[in-house]
């Protein structure tokens, strides 16, 4: 069975809305302590090569692009528009083929996070019902087929669900409120079975204090981590801790948050957590980002930046990761084995030298890079204003990118 989870930890519309909005600065962190955890170096650059953008038409009026994920010989992105409405389409590099796969009627959230499993993409989406309640919906696409599958509605969860791969299924969290009681759970959908039962439950009481709470989640095939708060009545009496369960939700592991950890994921409210091998990503509602690594069932920051963002599709049993900065031309890769942090710059070639250029999105999947790039310095849309771009990672730093 392939599995390849992929990670895009933004929520089109709505969460984007909440976390690129706020201008609130985080102080950094004293990190000097943790310097012999990981090494940060930068990559060297030899530009031999000039990379063209791919062919591909944006229209300027009231419409809105998004990519959903990066595939072995295409992409799949999402087009909305105010007036026409949306659609998913599948744009193949080869012969530039661009297939409209379909929509979900009545659309407002996509989740970016998306599972792919035996040649099928699964993830949540927001509709509204006939009365204009938000509900969430877990939708498929067929990669074989190019077509797209509406699996189920669930009507009292808070909207904004995203799936994540676990023990060859799909799972998400889901949160419910009914007055004071905060409830969340682990849904599973049955892939093989087109099934759903709910795993992991919590239940916070606000006016006691008193309970857990899970604040996000992280699945591989192995392992659920869940960043979870325990309270035990009266103020300030509680708990921020990764706990570690088996496939059978059987707890494992509790891993602590060292005091910096800890401040960083209190101080902002945390929505997204990648777990791999002993390394933790984590990034808050302000956009501020951290790597740490497990030290001794406690996890100890070691590295921290804005807008820093995993590369969206790509296996999470690699030796490296790339770690993207939005509104930067750079990026980061992580080798989980050295503890080496490579920082590697873009170089652009333009005639107009003082646009503003930067990266909006970056994929990365079996050693190609999908990513697009903004020139935020140009108010009126259109073929100027982004441009995408697809190539070996092995050629970047040796690769100017042409955006004239």
């Amino acid at each position: 069975m392939k599995k390849l989870c992929i990670t895009i930890l933004i929520l089109v519309l709505a969460i984007i809305l909440v976390g690129c909005g706020s201008n609130t600065v985080q102080p950094p962190l004293d990190l000097d302590d943790q310097e012999d955890w990981i090494t940060i170096q930068e990559g060297e650059i030899n530009i031999t090569e000039t990379a063209s953008p791919l062919d591909f038409i944006y229209e300027a009026d009231k419409t809105t692009y998004s990519e959903r994920v990066l595939l072995d010989d295409s992409y799949i992105y999402l087009k909305q528009n105010s007036i026409k409405g949306h659609g998913f389409y599948r744009h193949y590099f080869a012969d530039n083929k661009i297939i409209y796969l379909g929509s979900i009627d009545d659309l407002f959230m996509s989740s970016a996070n998306i599972v792919e499993i035996d040649n099928k993409l699964y993830f949540y989406v927001a509709v509204k019902n006939a009365d204009k309640k938000p509900l969430n919906m877990l939708v498929s696409i067929d990669l074989e087929k190019n077509s797209i599958a509406e699996h189920c509605l669930i009507e009292d969860a808070v909207p904004g669900m995203r799936s994540f791969f676990f023990n060859e299924n799909v799972i998400s969290k889901q949160d419910i409120v009914v007055d004071d009681v905060f409830l969340t759970s682990i849904i599973e959908y049955d892939v093989k079975n087109d099934a759903f039962s709910e795993k992991l439950k919590c239940s916070y009481n606000s006016t006691t204090n008193e309970g857990s709470a899970i604040v996000t989640v992280f699945g591989d095939e192995d392992k659920l981590y869940a960043l979870t708060d325990e309270y035990f009545g009266g103020k300030g009496r509680f708990r921020r801790v990764i706990n570690v369960y088996d496939k059978g939700y059987n707890l494992t592991e509790t891993i602590a948050l060292s005091s910096d950890a800890l401040n960083y994921s209190l101080s902002y409210r945390t929505i997204s957590m990648m777990v791999i091998g002993d390394y933790v990503y984590m990034n808050n509602v302000s956009n501020y980002a951290i790597i740490g690594k497990i030290v001794d069932v406690k996890l100890e920051i070691v590295f921290e930046e804005r807008y820093l963002y995993p590369a969206q599709t790509q296996s999470f049993n690699a030796e490296e990761m790339i770690f993207f900065v939005r509104h930067s031309l750079k990026y980061h890769k992580l080798n989980f084995q050295t503890g080496v942090l490579e920082e590697i710059n873009m170089v652009i070639d333009a005639e107009d030298t003082e646009a503003e250029y930067q990266l909006v999105c970056f994929f990365e999947r079996n050693g190609k890079i999908l990513m697009e790039l903004e020139n935020a310095g140009f108010l009126y849309g259109g073929e100027n204003l982004y441009k995408k771009y697809y190539l070996e990672e092995a050629d970047f730093k040796k690769t100017a990118f042409d955006f004239s």
